[in-house]
């Protein structure tokens, strides 16, 4: 029997202003290929890196997910809009004075036209990653905390109400930033950086100065829970339905990563003596579950499932993290994907998922072109755990092919992500919504 020896090269390189590394055989480049709505982890050789990166690619798999944010430059008054290296920290600064000084804690991220929006101190700021390109409106109410929702394509935010010492849960327009009162006086005044919202259940949740408060935005009501402990940093998963954040220990110059009760906000500490948190600068990757922040001096990274950190020194004062994911995307999207497989051949894969979101079944059409192909089909949880095997190393022939997942009383309510692999070591990864 022949054996084939496959070498897989560490190719290091640098661009964009900070290193990188990949893996691929044959001295190829790994990188997340983005096609609409969809993304492809695939690998390319490396005089076509510089092509992918300006078409809005980036090196590494789809699952790695990036970092964006602000660096304040104080010197001109504004803010610079960056990329944040994942594992370093390292900013690189993607569209410089991006916007006047920003209001802490007011930024949020559309994971579906993938646009990064914040307050500045005098505009509401849209970023667009697609282009590169910055627009702003000037404006003058001081909305902080915006969240996005992804269900109405709208923007969600508080008001301080100076004279009542409240603030209000707002609307806020998503092209102009003028926000509509939705709750006026919906609790005391919000601690900066201390909201996030579940995309599920639709529900908006923020710490004010002596409660834990939840917005109900299917029904528009409001409830709050008495709470005296100074909890930051909010970050909702969907995975466990729970809410992770920093409580502040004063004495130590530390902060305690702790989850927080959904329902009455008391928070559990989990992890002791992390580093002091910059205002304003968290962000959680729900693929790998990952809550980052910005200490005063260091990039924190908690790992949330194996209950662990990692942190690295960093001295650039970056605020605003948003994480961003393209198999966090638009849960109706059907995608044409072609995916090439070397230099001189390519496989074409079309993918049709539907209906999603769904209550009891999901069908998989996919059509392969002028080749053969092994295929694989597995479905995850938001906790990264394997719950249905569609097809395992199936060979196929060129033609159209149709199979279905019927959703069994195992499978609850919540996303779930779809991997298709491929003998070519190419992988089409998307989500589905299930709702029973």
């Amino acid at each position: 029997m022949k054996k084939i020896l496959f070498l897989v090269l560490s190719v290091s390189f640098t661009l964009m202003n900070f290193e990188l590394i990949a893996q691929c055989s044959g001295g190829k480049v790994q990188i997340c290929h983005s096609v609409g709505n969809a993304c492809v982890t695939m690998c390319v050789p490396p005089n076509a890196v510089a092509a992918h990166v300006a078409h809005g690619d980036f090196i590494g798999s789809c699952s790695d997910g990036r970092l964006f944010a602000l660096l304040p430059d104080i010197l001109n008054t504004t803010v610079d809009f960056v990329e944040v290296n994942i594992n370093t920290g390292v900013p690189t600064i993607l569209l410089p004075s991006a916007a006047s000084f920003v209001g802490i804690g007011t930024s949020t991220f559309d994971p579906i036209n993938r646009k990064y929006y914040f307050r500045g101190r005098t505009e509401h700021v849209v970023v667009d990653i697609n282009t590169n390109s910055v627009s702003n409106v000037p404006i003058v109410d001081n909305v902080v905390e915006y969240e996005y929702d992804a269900n109405t394509n709208k923007i969600f935010g508080l008001l301080p109400d100076i004279s009542n010492a409240t603030v209000d849960f707002v609307e806020v327009d998503i092209n102009t930033g003028v926000p509509t009162i939705l709750l006026p006086s919906a609790a005391s005044f919000v601690g900066i950086g201390t909201s996030t919202f579940d995309p599920i259940n639709r529900k908006y949740y923020f710490r004010g100065r002596t409660e834990h408060v939840v917005v109900d935005i299917n029904t528009n009501s409001v409830s709050n829970v008495p709470i005296v402990d100074n909890v930051v940093e909010y970050e909702y998963d969907a995975n466990t339905n729970k809410i992770f954040g920093l409580l502040p220990d004063i004495s130590n110059a530390t902060v305690d990563f702790v989850e927080v009760d959904i329902n009455t906000g008391v928070p559990t500490i989990l992890l002791s003596a992390l580093p002091l948190v910059g205002a304003g600068t968290s962000t959680f990757d729900p693929i790998n579950r990952k809550y980052y922040y910005r200490g005063r001096n260091e990039h924190i990274v908690i790992d949330v499932s194996s209950n662990s950190f990692v942190f690295v020194p960093s001295i650039d004062n970056v605020v605003e993290y948003e994480f961003f994911s393209c198999l966090v995307t638009c849960p109706n999207c059907k995608t044409n994907i072609n995916i090439p497989t070397n230099e001189d051949k390519e496989i074409k894969e079309f993918v049709n998922v539907y209906p999603n979101p769904s209550s009891k079944e999901i069908s998989f059409d996919y059509t392969i072109d002028e080749k053969e192909d092994i295929l694989s089909i597995e479905i995850y949880d938001m906790r990264g755990m394997s719950v249905a095997k569609l097809l395992e190393n199936k060979h196929h022939k060129s033609g159209v092919y149709h199979i279905k997942w019927t959703l069994d009383d195992s499978i609850g309510n919540g996303i779930y992500f779809y991997k298709i692999s491929s003998s070519y070591n190419k992988e089409i990864n998307g989500k589905i919504f299930i709702i029973k």
